[in-house]
């Protein structure tokens, strides 16, 4: 009986849950879309994506399992990666080894996108408007990834929300993280590093 029931709360929608943990006023408009505000934080949160997104993870749960898991393998390389880096970069600081400054750079600009400085470069009003929106895809196809990752796990995903913190704007999407801690370690790995290898794809 306990694994039925395990069963059923895995694949039923959950209804969506508006609580929060930061002490925001909350006003609904309609039963599909919850908005967050107060002066420091707001939301927009949309509820109309659950059901085709389940469905989609459910239907091709077997390849995406394959998908995320290639994901898994790259998130784990590019930890290993940028650590790496990093104690180089921290070996040159302390003067322990002599390095090239070429080398740094072209680890830099491959792990972080981080391109080397060049004297007098500027970026104009285009260049601006590129940014903004590769961010945007960015982030879209980040949180798509945790999405679909999810569902394709039997997570019910609760809402997609987008919102600006300060000045800061960014998305997320909300499930049930409570039921994820109780996956396998490799489950939970593909649902964790989607985002990054999302973004590693199309950029």
């Amino acid at each position: 009986m306990e694994v039925e029931a395990r069963r059923i709360r895995r694949f039923v929608p959950q209804r969506p849950s508006h609580r929060t943990i930061l002490p925001l006023h909350a006003s609904s408009s309609s039963h599909n879309v919850s908005n967050t505000i107060s002066c420091w934080y707001c939301d927009y949160k949309i509820c109309s994506f659950n059901r085709p997104l389940f469905h989609f993870g459910r239907r091709y749960a077997r390849f995406l399992k394959v998908w995320f898991s290639i994901g898994v393998g790259f998130a784990l390389s590019a930890v290993l990666g940028v650590t790496l880096v990093l104690l180089w970069e921290l070996a040159r600081t302390l003067h322990l080894c002599a390095g090239s400054n070429k080398l740094g750079s072209f680890a830099r600009s491959l792990l972080f996108g981080i391109p080397p400085s060049v004297p007098g470069l500027s970026l104009s009003l285009a260049d601006t408007g590129y940014a903004c929106v590769s961010t945007i895809i960015s982030v879209f196809m980040h949180e798509l990834g945790h999405a679909v990752a999810a569902t394709s796990e039997g997570i019910q995903v609760e809402y997609i929300a987008v919102f600006i913190a300060i000045l800061f704007p960014g998305a997320l999407v909300a499930f049930n993280y409570e039921f994820l801690q109780t996956l396998p370690h490799l489950t939970a790995l593909r649902v964790y590093s989607a985002g990054i290898w999302h973004n590693a794809v199309v950029s």
